[in-house]
């Protein structure tokens, strides 16, 4: 939380440009890279045995492996687009080029964005 207040304040201070994003489905956006089973969910019960269990495709939110693999794919994507995540901060991404500076925070699937540069944040949120 003392991140996200220490960014309002700079936005307020600087008169910055900020902007909200909420990633929809963002655990189905990692990909599987363990076997990963689960017992069938109430009222999804097939075969003729209660004790049949699902391979998952995808991974389902409140799962530890989804959520670290969603990271990892924020993570690659944001990388490939030139934002440097923070050291003190692994929530916190800053992106500088051209004169546009922007900065990031992410908290699982929620974003917020700063800059002075309102085309700028246009511009990255339809990249």
């Amino acid at each position: 939380m003392s991140t996200v207040r220490t960014i309002l304040a700079l936005a307020t201070i600087e008169d910055w440009h900020l902007q909200s994003i909420d990633i929809s489905h963002a655990y189905l956006n990692g990909k599987v890279d363990l076997p990963v089973y689960m017992e069938q969910p109430e009222g999804f019960i097939q075969g003729d045995s209660c004790k049949l269990v699902c391979l998952l495709n995808k991974y389902l939110y409140r799962s530890k492996q989804g959520g670290q693999q969603w990271n990892k794919c924020l993570h690659k994507t944001l990388t490939k687009l030139k934002f440097v995540r923070t050291y003190l901060d692994a929530s916190l991404y800053t992106y500088e080029c051209e004169g546009i500076r922007i900065i990031m925070l992410v908290f699982i699937d929620d974003i917020m964005l700063a800059s002075k540069s309102e085309s700028g944040l246009d511009n990255f949120i339809t990249e």
